[in-house]
């Protein structure tokens, strides 16, 4: 089912005030909320391009008819023509509070103790958006339950016990993580907590430049689903993935942790609340890359439960911008298509043997950290 065009132009002066054409546009986000239905797309921009400062902060939660998987809502920024990839820029916070909401191409930016974007219904989605939180906010700059965000930029403040991105039972892809300019003090720079529900941290980018804290964080309570945290990369921390005390024995699925890069942290993957002795569904770490660590590369993690480790003993990025891997002998090289993922099957290999162990007969595509190697087999797994 094709979704119906619906339309927001903030300061909007004339028209309708309907959101039935560019012309009779909504002029505020709670005319929106007020007049829209499951199966709308509302295409999102503003008068004069500039970003909306003269509303209020907005909650979603209460549409005509509320969506569905089969007749979602999708909210998507545009500049001049709907489609065209531009951006809606949003001053206040952004409170998605239904199901199956769909918000892409949003500029938000703001300055409060709550998070910039929220979303608390199942089958939302993030996508393509920058999210910017100038204020200090136990909740950061993004806090997402039961949702996911895919290809973002979120940037917070990190002040006190300020984080930057909170996922509760949410996930993550291919988004690029970091405080704002000399922001220090916070607790962690993501957090993902796994109650009830798994989750999912994936071909992310967490650069640590500004602040001295943890990169990932990974805590719960109640019945813990497990979590995949793979191919990210993590930059300039203390400790780079650190389990706390939540992650206990009610363990219901496994954690992954697979084809991460740490470097330049204090510690690389450490479990703040001891020795991992879960046997039915526990802690599995393989093909990481930990490099420029000043005291443990793991800790209280069982040499059991670790794979393939790769250790770099030089800078594996042409930079600290795209982080794309270098060519250096005991850096980027030692990253490219050798990290646990999926592999073609070659005949001609049979009988070889692969530098890192692979089984015989198959070629590796995956690499390790978020950014794939240019001239890559395939992109990095999700």
């Amino acid at each position: 089912m094709a979704l119906r065009d619906r339309f927001l132009n903030c300061g909007l002066a004339s028209g309708d005030n309907d959101g039935t054409s560019e012309a009779n546009a909504w002029r505020t986000f709670q005319d929106c909320e007020d007049g829209v239905d499951a199966g709308d797309i509302v295409h999102c921009r503003t008068v004069d391009g500039n970003r909306v400062t003269g509303e209020s902060n907005m909650t979603f939660n209460n549409p005509n008819s509320a969506p569905s998987p089969d007749a979602p809502i999708k909210f998507q920024g545009y500049t001049s023509t709907p489609g065209d990839g531009g951006m809606f820029k949003w001053g206040h916070v952004l409170n998605i509070r239904e199901d199956c909401v769909l918000v892409e191409g949003f500029d938000i930016e703001q300055s409060s103790s709550s998070a910039s974007f929220q979303s608390d219904g199942d089958g939302c989605i993030l996508y393509r958006s920058k999210i910017v939180n100038n204020t200090a906010s136990f909740n950061g700059a993004m806090y997402i339950t039961d949702g996911t965000a895919l290809d973002c930029y979120v940037s917070g403040n990190m002040a006190g016990a300020g984080k930057v991105a909170r996922l509760f039972r949410g996930s993550m892809f291919n988004c690029y993580i970091e405080p704002t300019a000399a922001s220090s003090g916070g607790d962690c720079i993501v957090e993902m907590q796994i109650a009830f529900r798994a989750s999912i941290v994936s071909g992310c980018i967490i650069d640590g430049t500004n602040s001295v804290d943890i990169g990932l964080s990974v805590d719960g309570d109640g019945s813990l689903q497990g979590a995949w945290i793979t191919n990210n990369t993590i930059y300039n921390v203390s400790n780079g993935i650190e389990f706390e005390d939540g992650i206990g024995s009610n363990l219901s699925q496994a954690i992954i942790t697979q084809n991460n890069i740490i470097y330049n942290a204090t510690n690389g993957i450490i479990n703040s609340r001891g020795t991992n002795t879960s046997s039915v569904a526990g802690h599995f770490v393989n093909s990481n890359a930990l490099g420029s660590i000043s005291s443990n590369a793991y800790s209280n993690i069982q040499d059991e439960l670790i794979a393939n480790k790769i250790t770099l003993t030089v800078d594996p990025f042409v930079d600290k911008v795209d982080f794309e891997l270098n060519d250096a002998a005991g850096g980027g090289a030692l990253c490219k298509f050798l990290g646990a993922g999926p592999r073609q099957y070659d005949p001609t290999l049979l009988g070889t043997t692969f530098a890192n162990d692979r089984a015989t007969g198959r070629r590796n595509f995956s690499s390790v950290g978020a950014v794939t190697p240019k001239g890559a087999e395939s992109s990095h797994v999700f």
